[in-house]
């Protein structure tokens, strides 16, 4: 993955997401959702991985989609990519008519962030935990995960509740998928990304996936590709990093997502 890859897609990046989720109903993960819908009213959330916020809009409108009346939530964005924050701050005008308090920042300098230091009751980091950059390798990324779990502790109150979601490699690697896909579609709109893959030996690998979005079923008008680097890794050694970070696990629920059912882990975790 390039350093900009996710600028890059930022324009492509409604195919990726749910129908229900463009619609401001509930986010992308039905686990986080519903453990999002669990919180009190009042409280601070932040979204530590915003993409281009449709997550975020859904949760700052009270989950419509599971809650009623829907619940009332204090909620803030960050991403690392500049496009994607622009297009945040976009998406926000449009559905809700204002801006969410939203940073552009990478997950590690949370920390350094004065005013959300010790503020939120949840934080949440949708599918960005596990992707390297081209300039990291496997041995990286033990202190790459810690230094961005310390930011998001950080920022969340003592016994707060941090939600990640990861591929689940230990499932995935035997699987030796070459293409998995994936459909979004609604009355207007019709994607399929492909996920081309070449795995590492092991579970413990690096494993590289093309990613191509394509505009319509019949796959012949490609709106935007990527390459991806991922950081192989067992539940069994993320939980040693979690708890290295200061973290309790509190639940590890399995999901599969796409056409081919890929295995993925919601983990919520407890800041001691």
């Amino acid at each position: 993955m390039s350093t900009n890859a996710y600028d890059d897609i930022a324009p492509f990046y409604a195919a990726m997401v749910p129908p229900t989720t463009r619609a401001g109903l509930y986010p992308a993960n039905p686990d986080m959702a519903s453990r999002i819908a669990r919180l009190s009213d009042g409280s601070h959330i932040l979204d530590a991985a915003c993409g281009s916020a449709y997550d975020a809009i859904a949760i700052s409108r009270g989950l419509p989609g599971l809650c009623q009346p829907p619940r009332r939530f204090v909620v803030a964005c960050n991403d690392r990519s500049a496009a994607m924050v622009r297009q945040a701050r976009e998406n926000c005008r449009r559905v809700l008519g204002a801006e969410l308090e939203m940073r552009q920042c990478a997950m590690a300098a949370l920390a350094d962030v004065p005013e959300w230091r010790g503020r939120f009751d949840l934080v949440i980091a949708p599918n960005a935990l596990t992707t390297l950059s081209d300039t990291q390798d496997l041995g990286d990324y033990p202190d790459y995960l810690l230094d961005c779990l310390a930011g998001m502790r950080a920022v969340l109150k003592p016994g707060g509740t941090l939600l990640v979601d990861m591929r689940d490699w230990d499932r995935a690697h035997p699987q030796a998928w070459t293409l998995t896909r994936r459909v979004y579609e609604d009355d207007d709109l019709h994607f399929v990304v492909d996920y081309r893959w070449a795995f590492g030996p092991t579970v413990d690998s690096v494993h590289e996936a093309h990613m191509t979005i394509w505009q319509d079923a019949k796959r012949d008008i490609a709106m935007g590709e990527e390459d991806y680097r991922f950081a192989g890794i067992g539940s069994r050694d993320l939980a040693t990093l979690f708890e290295r970070a200061r973290f309790s696990v509190v639940a590890a629920e399995p999901q599969v997502r796409g056409l081919d059912r890929e295995p993925f882990l919601t983990f919520e975790l407890r800041r001691d």
